[in-house]
């Protein structure tokens, strides 16, 4: 999404101070027990009240004398840490952390791994102009942190009680997206999501977990991870943000509701071994800005993070979960569920997908016992029966599916390629699997399969656009059968009209389009073999914003699997290192 900046000369401009360059008024002082106070001229308070990891406390607003924080737990303060199905203790500022001045003025806080927290966390505190501050939040995995989360929260006075976020509109006619305001009709407590992959996480149980469980009403999605709080009275806001790709939701509870607060749930990725992510929040403290002027505020932090002239929601493809379909087809070890699991954790992959109904027991079982997820099951359709699916073991195994937040990958198949007579019997076939589905937290995905009625990605759009369930019913993009079967040759086209629909994708290697439609190709390899350069689609996703998981296409190719696995994620990773964003 593009923003169209207006007149900024700083930030600070809409809290009515002049611009300030790097000072000591923007520096952080000790205060004994590892508490720091600030005095920026237009902010004053405290960071580790106490020496306690709970952000910001006793914030004033200077020139109207107004308190933002509403005591307590503060503003940006590390809460709740999750991993898929799983929470680490109540929350990260209960932990022992330890803190310190940098050179610049900012401060540092750590928190240390321990026995029952695999993990290393560190966030620095960093004021941009008298009225803005910004955080880092890092994150170092001692083990495998399968679609970690830190959830950062804002809790703010009772003078600000009603939030709102930057959303898409719930009506597929009006796309222009807005503020959305969370009254209680919609729920006590109401997340606004990033896309349809992220909903799956935030339902994979860790928000179930005690003390203070959460059942989430899940709003439209959200346009810009920007949220905001106004002042009752003197329309003084508060507006809380982050990078697309750093951040899968924003939560808040309905307007009024006693803690007044603002969440972003942070990170949503799985964290290897060894390495290391970081993620980017901002708080401005803004004096009634127009709608405008806050997009505007968020344009130029933006540009501070890229240093580049334009925004736009570009995701990084380390972020999306990368798991395996069909690499056990041809494997010439043949081997069981079982040691298939176990050759997938050890290779680094997120989980695999399930080819058909059958054994599916046993792959649930398998997967839940690596700590892996079953990211699609794929379900043949046919539109020429009276019966097009197997319903009974549809039900039968939809239970099995809820803690992976699994997609039904639909091959659809009855009739002549792209025959537009059947779309009627499509919708309502799809209509009754996707409300089978969706107590199950089970989404559809449309598989486009060379020789199928449902051909290529530009069928699927068509169909999920008449049956306009966007929540439940989405498509998947599969370059091995573009490469082969689309008639449609502009692979940006392709991907940007598929972009509101787009849940899944899958790749492997490959040899170039006319290539493959000439067959001199071959369109099915390893990810490190072909002569199609991958990074292409790579930068197509990232430009489009696509941030859902991705598929290896491993069909039809021989030998140990395990070997062409192994090959494959190393190339995987040094292609989203070439082509990364930041």
């Amino acid at each position: 999404m593009r923003i169209i900046a207006i007149g900024l000369l700083c930030m600070a401009a809409f809290s009515g101070q002049a611009c300030a360059s790097k000072s000591d008024d923007l520096a952080f002082t000790g205060a004994g027990d590892e508490a720091y106070h600030f005095d920026t001229g237009t902010l004053t308070g405290t960071l580790r009240s106490g020496g306690k990891s709970k952000g910001l406390s006793s914030l004033i607003h200077v020139p109207s004398g107004i308190r933002l924080d509403g005591g307590g737990a503060g503003i940006f303060s590390h809460y709740r840490v999750f991993t898929t199905n799983q929470r680490y203790g109540n929350a990260a500022w209960a932990w022992p952390s330890q803190s310190k001045r940098l050179e610049d003025g900012a401060v540092q806080v750590y928190w240390p791994a321990a026995d029952d927290r695999p993990f290393e966390l560190s966030a620095v505190y960093r004021w941009r102009t008298p009225n803005t501050l910004d955080v880092e939040t890092t994150v170092k995995a001692n083990e495998t942190l399968p679609q970690f989360e830190s959830f950062l929260a804002c809790y703010f006075s009772k003078d600000f009680p009603a939030s709102s976020v930057y959303a898409k509109r719930d009506s597929s006619t009006d796309t222009a997206p807005g503020f959305a305001t969370t009254e209680q009709t919609f729920g006590d407590w109401q997340m606004f999501p990033r896309n349809r992959e992220a909903v799956r996480l935030i339902q994979d149980g860790r928000w179930k977990k005690e003390p203070n469980p959460v059942a989430w009403t899940i709003r439209p999605d959200m346009a810009l991870p920007i949220g905001i709080r106004r002042h009752t009275e003197s329309g003084l806001t508060a507006i809380v943000m982050t990078r697309p790709e750093d951040c899968f939701a924003l939560s808040t509870p309905y307007v009024g509701e006693g803690h007044f607060s603002l969440y972003q749930s942070l990170f949503g990725r799985t964290v290897a071994p060894g390495d290391t992510a970081t993620v980017h929040s901002r708080l401005v403290i803004a004096d009634a800005p127009t709608n405008a002027q806050i997009l505007a505020l968020y344009e130029s932090y933006m540009q501070d993070l890229s240093g580049q002239h334009e925004s736009a929601a570009i995701t990084s493809c380390s972020n999306w979960p990368f798991f395996a379909l069909c690499m056990d087809t041809h494997d010439a070890r043949q081997r069981t569920l079982t040691r298939q699991a176990t050759m997938l954790k050890a290779s680094g992959y997120a989980g695999c997908a399930h080819l058909w109904l059958d054994d599916l027991e046993t792959r649930v079982e398998t997967l839940t016992q690596a700590g892996l997820r079953l990211f699609q099951v794929y379900v043949r359709i046919d539109l020429s029966k009276a019966q097009p699916f197997d319903e009974a073991r549809v039900k039968q195994i939809l239970p099995l599916l809820k803690p992976h937040n699994t997609q039904l990958a639909l091959l659809m198949s009855g009739g002549k390629p792209s025959d537009t007579s059947l779309d009627n019997r499509a919708k309502r076939t799809i209509k009754r699997l996707a409300d089978l589905a969706r107590p199950y937290g089970v989404t559809i995905v449309l598989y486009p399969h060379t020789n199928d009625w449902l051909e290529t990605c530009g069928d699927a759009v068509r169909i999920a656009k008449a049956v306009n369930m966007p929540r439940d019913v989405g498509v998947m993009f599969n370059l091995c059968h573009w490469m082969k079967a689309d008639a449609n040759r502009n692979l940006r086209a392709v991907l940007t009209e598929a972009k509101p629909w787009l849940m899944a994708v899958s790749l492997s290697g490959s040899d170039t389009p006319d290539q493959v439609r000439a067959g001199q190709g071959q369109w099915i390899q390893p990810l490190d073999r072909g002569s199609y350069d991958i990074k292409e689609i790579l930068h197509i996703l990232q430009e489009i914003g696509y941030a859902s998981p991705m598929g290896l296409q491993c069909y039809g190719i021989g030998g140990d699997a395990k070997t062409h696995l192994e090959r494959s994620i190393s190339t995987w990773g040094a292609l989203c290192d070439s082509v990364s964003p930041h």
